[in-house]
């Protein structure tokens, strides 16, 4: 009767803390990478935790590249934006939507990141302050903030 009593509390124990935890199947996320090297992640659905962007003139040659996954799925009519501090657009990039695969399901064929060259960036702060990049795709047509972007004099690695 005691292994039972043990066995079913150990696994209530189990169940209450598999509940605890946050539920991110099927929430958007993005990644962002300064030349395979990952700088920033996050998840959404999550109280915004953001991160500012360090470039300097020593990144100029690098490419910054961004993932955003609509649960699961590559958007489409994709374009990530540069906005000053007053929210006027400085810089749109678009991209192409990700190859479906088979069976019309819409599923993308892989993971479609977006690239960026670093030295658009840094351009755009000569002329202006308080940078951030903005998402926006079909799937979420009012953007979504990224990050802030700022200028440092040492390099990112």
């Amino acid at each position: 009767m005691q292994k039972f009593i043990q066995k079913s509390l150990f696994m209530v124990l189990v169940g209450m803390t598999a509940l605890m935890q946050p539920v991110l199947a099927g929430t958007d996320s993005y990644r962002i990478y300064l030349n395979n090297k990952l700088i920033l992640q996050q998840y959404v659905t999550r109280t915004l935790d953001l991160k500012n962007l360090p470039l300097s003139e020593a990144n100029a040659n690098d490419k910054l590249v961004i993932y955003y996954n609509h649960c699961g799925a590559t958007g489409r009519n994709r374009s990530i934006v540069v906005k000053d501090e007053n929210g006027v657009v400085l810089k749109e990039w678009k991209f192409a939507d990700a190859p479906v695969k088979d069976g019309g399901m819409n599923i993308p064929a892989g993971d479609d990141g977006m690239t960026i060259p670093v030295k658009e960036i840094l351009a755009l702060q000569e002329k202006s302050h308080g940078l951030s990049l903005y998402y926006s795709s079909q799937q979420l047509p009012a953007g979504h903030l990224l990050t802030r972007v700022d200028k440092v004099s040492k390099p990112v690695a």
